[in-house]
């Protein structure tokens, strides 16, 4: 089996921290003041951990394909999809059926489309009632739609001899077309789609174009990042302040500031790649998280309504917070080991990895 990168796995961490701010129930207004900036700064943040994974899953399923290309002349992408089901399904369809449950029980009206919009991974698509409350599974669907896209086209263009370099720009086209199309629907209608796929999946498409450059190039890749290491980490954060500052608030932020704000997750990852691995208590800390980041994601929403669910006096809402993200954070863990990884080890003992 092939080992983790542990860099890779902080910034899963670093990618799921985010999310759990962005999804922090209302901080009181008598809260002092440094803390509702601090909450203020995560909350207004935290959406950006999102595209994060998703440039890492481009970069990372991409690379998965390449090398089992380079070192097999062939891609099975039966085996792929059928290996990436077990990593995804299990966790997520516990999840519905907690969920579907929990609703019956408490007498809560549920659209019944929304059920089977959810477990046919096209939520993003149907309105019912914002899924609550499953609202942040639409980023999973995205993912599914790439995985079996990218599929696709990796054996109609690059094992049927149209090549890396057809794919690649494919890869470009949805990168430059995607953001188009965003700034157009927010200017003819108006509104802000963050979650539907043809308005995000640039984000992987991102990642996976990142992934064939560092496989075509290798080492020529990775010494432009070592030599001009401080010149692209200072890029990296200057492409990552419209985002950061603006959000979603104005057609050009929501296009080609995400478009930017990419292009920085790029950097960030070939950056964190080819130097030397980070040491410390904060890096086993933020390298575990991300280990088990999938997980925390998929669970952190029912946890969180869960802990905001019991009424404490103001004065103690950082309690509730307390409660919230380790709450999240243990009990993703939890999942994963009592869900994930039996289902990962069937995984690998019927399908096991073509390639190290």
């Amino acid at each position: 089996m092939r080992a983790r990168i542990q860099q890779l796995d902080i910034l899963r961490g670093i990618g799921v921290i985010l999310i759990l701010g962005r999804h922090l129930t209302a901080i009181p207004p008598n809260a002092p003041w440094f803390l509702m900036v601090f909450f203020q700064r995560w909350y207004e943040t935290g959406w950006m951990g999102v595209d994060l994974f998703f440039v890492l899953s481009g970069y990372l399923v991409t690379g998965l394909m390449l090398r089992e290309f380079s070192a097999r002349g062939k891609f099975d992408a039966k085996r792929f999809l059928i290996r990436r089901g077990f990593k995804i399904y299990p966790s997520y369809y516990v999840l519905l059926c907690f969920t579907w449950l929990t609703i019956a029980i408490s007498g809560r009206a549920y659209l019944p489309f929304t059920g089977l919009a959810q477990a046919l991974f096209i939520q993003n698509y149907y309105p019912g009632e914002n899924h609550y409350p499953l609202g942040h599974t639409w980023s999973l669907a995205v993912e599914e739609h790439f995985y079996l896209l990218v599929a696709a086209l990796f054996v109609l263009l690059v094992t049927k001899k149209a090549g890396l370099r057809v794919f690649a720009s494919v890869c470009a086209v949805f990168i430059i077309v995607v953001p188009i199309l965003r700034f157009v629907d927010l200017y003819h209608y108006g509104r802000i789609l963050n979650h539907i796929t043809h308005l995000r999946i640039d984000a992987l498409f991102m990642g996976a174009l990142l992934s064939c450059a560092h496989h075509h190039y290798g080492e020529r890749f990775e010494a432009v990042f070592r030599n001009k290491a401080m010149i692209l980490t200072i890029t990296s954060a200057l492409l990552l302040l419209p985002s950061a500052f603006f959000g979603f608030t104005n057609c050009w932020a929501f296009s080609i500031g995400l478009t930017a704000e990419q292009l920085a997750f790029c950097l960030i990852i070939m950056l964190m790649l080819v130097n030397s691995k980070p040491h410390g208590l904060w890096a086993a800390v933020l390298s575990t998280i991300g280990l088990y980041s999938y997980s925390i994601y998929v669970w952190h929403a029912p946890i969180e309504k869960l802990c905001y669910a019991i009424p404490i006096p103001t004065n103690l809402f950082l309690l509730q917070v307390a409660a919230y993200c380790i709450g999240s954070v243990l009990g993703g863990i939890a999942f994963a080991k009592l869900i994930e990884s039996p289902f990962l080890k069937l995984r690998d003992k019927h399908f096991p990895r073509l390639t190290e």
